[in-house]
């Protein structure tokens, strides 16, 4: 059966998929091949969103001319986005989630606690990836106080209680496994 170029459809996350964009390119990495890395682009994207995953399924198409891809085989693919897509972690005792939202507390140049409404996108469990809401130079509390008010007073001592947001901006590096399947069926996640 020929296998190119190897069709791999991959499930885009909802919160980046307004960013997959048809043309871009995308980078296959597999575990026989260490090191080495195939690259496609973007083909088409199914247009809507999966109602039950709330993901962009997504055809990417990589050459295969050596036949190296197998049906069966599992790659990680990493999709350049038309946007960089930024994202802010936080250690997972800042987040304040009550009746008002999530939120995390911020310090201004004054000394003052603001409170900001922010998306979570990853609970990483110790460790929160935000969306939206922060910026770079943004001073976090790292440990919530539910005592605290906006525009409370406080003493930021040696960094210990406030942490600057880290910023990552990637490529989608998607953290799952996609297959590669010599069916030709709709359902199948990555077809020749």
């Amino acid at each position: 059966m020929a296998t190119d170029p190897v069709r791999v459809f991959v499930q885009v996350p909802q919160d980046i998929a307004p960013s997959v964009k048809v043309g871009a390119s995308a980078e296959l990495s597999l575990q026989g091949y260490a090191g080495h890395k195939f690259t496609g682009i973007i083909n088409r994207t199914a247009g809507a969103l999966d109602a039950a995953t709330r993901t962009l399924n997504t055809e990417v198409r990589v050459p295969n001319p050596d036949n190296q891809l197998l049906a069966g085989m599992y790659a990680d693919v990493s999709l350049t986005l038309a946007r960089p897509h930024e994202v802010y972690e936080l250690p997972g005792t800042a987040l304040y989630n009550d009746a008002q939202g999530q939120r995390v507390a911020t310090v201004d140049a004054r000394g003052q606690i603001h409170f900001v409404p922010i998306v979570v996108e990853r609970d990483m469990g110790t460790t929160l990836q935000i969306a939206s809401g922060l910026s770079e130079s943004d001073q976090v509390v790292a440990l919530a106080n539910a005592a605290w008010t906006e525009g409370i007073r406080v003493s930021v001592l040696g960094g210990s209680e406030a942490v600057s947001a880290r910023t990552n901006t990637r490529t989608c590096s998607l953290a799952r496994r996609y297959a590669i399947s010599a069916s030709r069926s709709p359902r199948s996640r990555c077809t020749p």
